[in-house]
């Protein structure tokens, strides 16, 4: 892997790609020595404000209707929710880990990714304890995607616009599968506690 200008800065040791039978498009690299300090991060609200943060672990099929925020490089901050579980069937074309596919509708009919979005860490609000930390639920992985209220109509004011992610927590899992050695956690990372959710 190289900075564009024939540097290298590192390789690619993880790929899952999208396909027949995964919805995650998942990497990771490891970079050189020289950039790691370019590469932190820490984790910010809609308010580009830092916060402690945690990986959502919790089951997807509870957090259908949770309110969630993501930046992207094309849309930046947008809110949205999670549409709910009956939707992922629509969307998942019979691939076998679809159960970790995240569906989201943006607020007041906007488009909560669009092109260029893809990556982007999708948040929610912890509010358990009186905590106002993140859960990082997942990420997006493709967006300006339709769906027809009524297909007897090809009236467009009948579409609904979705967004695609998946589980954040499932794509670690696979990578652990195989690097089992190897932690990832977020830089201001924090360890959760509990197992059900509460955010918003």
């Amino acid at each position: 892997m190289s900075d564009g200008l024939g540097n290298s800065i590192g390789q690619c040791i993880f790929s899952n790609a999208s396909g027949p039978e995964s919805m995650c498009d998942f990497a990771v690299f490891e970079v050189d020595g020289h950039i790691v300090y370019n590469c932190i991060r820490s984790l910010v609200d809609e308010k580009n404000k830092e916060r402690k943060a945690s990986l959502c672990k919790f089951d997807l099929s509870s957090l259908s209707g949770k309110y969630v925020h993501k930046k992207g490089a094309s849309t930046e901050w947008t809110k949205g929710i999670i549409a709910c579980a009956e939707l992922h069937d629509r969307f998942s074309c019979g691939r076998t880990d679809s159960k970790e596919l995240m569906v989201f509708e943006g607020l007041n009919k906007t488009q909560f990714a669009d092109r260029g979005d893809s990556g982007s860490l999708v948040i929610a609000h912890d509010l358990r304890n009186n905590r106002n930390n993140l859960l990082v639920l997942g990420m997006v992985s493709g967006g300006e995607l339709e769906l027809r209220e009524d297909n007897s109509s090809a009236n467009t004011q009948n579409l609904t616009s979705y967004s695609l992610g998946f589980s954040l927590n499932h794509a670690i899992d696979l990578f652990q599968k195989k690097f089992s050695n190897i932690d990832l956690h977020f830089d201001n990372d924090i360890k959760s506690s509990s197992s059900e959710s509460d955010s918003e």
